[in-house]
């Protein structure tokens, strides 16, 4: 008899510590943005932070990654490696990602 209780308790047990049937993950559905044609060296803000380098310069290793933003209006402003700047407003909502594009001299 003791024998069966140990054999039931160890089968119990054994199905306590099986590995789940299926795997749960996040998803990140935040809407993104893209900054094109920002000249080499540029920053980019957000609403008034520094998200770090955009453009093609040696500093911008992230540059072709999307920025994932909350849903909503957003100021977006591109700084040149000169100090010239270029900002718009910016709106973006769902699971898809926006894309800004610097006009040609527009951030030097």
């Amino acid at each position: 008899m003791r024998r069966i209780l140990v054999l039931a308790a160890l089968a119990a047990l054994a199905a306590c510590v099986s590995p789940p049937a299926e795997s749960v993950g996040n998803v990140d559905d935040r809407p993104a943005l893209m900054v094109a044609n920002a000249a080499p060296g540029s920053r980019l803000f957000v609403d008034g932070l520094d998200l770090g380098p955009v453009g093609n310069g040696p500093m911008a290793a992230d540059a072709d990654r999307p920025v994932l933003l909350e849903p909503g209006t957003h100021l977006v402003k591109v700084v040149g490696p000169s100090g010239g700047s270029y900002s718009e407003k910016v709106f973006v909502s769902g699971r898809g990602t926006r894309t800004l594009t610097v006009p040609p001299g527009a951030a030097p």
